[in-house]
């Protein structure tokens, strides 16, 4: 006890004021600890979950436009819902999907879309449609609709995430 007063002492503390110091510390190292559970838990996410809910950078840029959009601005849940989604709660500010419902079934059965004839999708037309625009169909989709530079392996996680059967 005497060699906490010293301490306290000559660190021009009153005695009494070491455990608040102490307290506050341990405190501030849980609260930093929170941010390092965060990232480890988006780490164990699939790299399809990751690149969808926009955890992990994926370079989206607006037809004829250079200028990268921002990496908040290119994400996947930014305008699609993913079947089997739960739907929004009253009140939140996003109620309304802008893109079209993402499911196995909507992208991999045949379905008439933009006005074009019917078109189903596969790995390959999945990541061209995310490249060029072009749907399988070989209609254009919206300028809306960012264009992506992405690798195989991102576009295959991608499109093994958003056609995973829905519980």
């Amino acid at each position: 006890m005497d060699i906490l007063r010293r301490r306290e002492d000559n660190c021009f503390m009153r005695p009494g004021q070491g455990r608040a110091l102490w307290a506050a510390l341990l405190v501030g190292m849980a609260a930093s600890a929170s941010p390092m559970v965060l990232f480890a838990q988006q780490a164990e996410q699939p790299l399809g979950a990751r690149l969808y809910a926009g955890q992990q950078t994926l370079a989206g840029y607006i037809a004829g436009h250079e200028t990268p959009l921002p990496e908040t601005a290119s994400r996947c849940v930014n305008c699609h819902v993913l079947a089997g989604s739960p739907r929004p709660a009253s009140g939140s500010q996003k109620t309304v999907a802008f893109g079209p419902l993402l499911s196995a079934e909507g992208l991999k059965g045949l379905v008439p879309r933009r006005g074009g004839p019917p078109s189903r999708y596969d790995l390959h037309a999945f990541c061209e449609l995310l490249k060029t625009g072009v749907d399988p169909a070989k209609v254009i989709i919206q300028r809306t609709m960012p264009r992506y530079k992405l690798d195989e392996p991102q576009c295959e996680a991608l499109w093994m995430y958003i056609t995973q059967p829905t519980p």
